[in-house]
């Protein structure tokens, strides 16, 4: 829990303990996952697209403008 208020800036936190922490995620050249935040959010802002062929000019072109 720590580890996560430190990265969340949460000001619970001891200076000593966020200097641990951030140590810590120097040494281990800590990238935070993008993917992994978004599914914990339920955020994704993506669109999912259902359709039944692709080989309708009107679908790729639609396709083709998300894109």
């Amino acid at each position: 829990m720590t580890v996560s208020r430190v990265l969340n800036q949460d000001s619970k936190v001891s200076d000593a303990k966020r200097i641990l922490v951030m140590k810590a995620v120097k040494e281990l050249n800590y990238r935070p996952n993008v993917a992994a935040r978004l599914l914990a959010s339920n955020k994704s802002f993506f669109i999912g697209l259902l359709y039944f062929a692709l080989d309708t000019s009107y679908v790729t072109n639609s396709v083709g403008t998300f894109y």
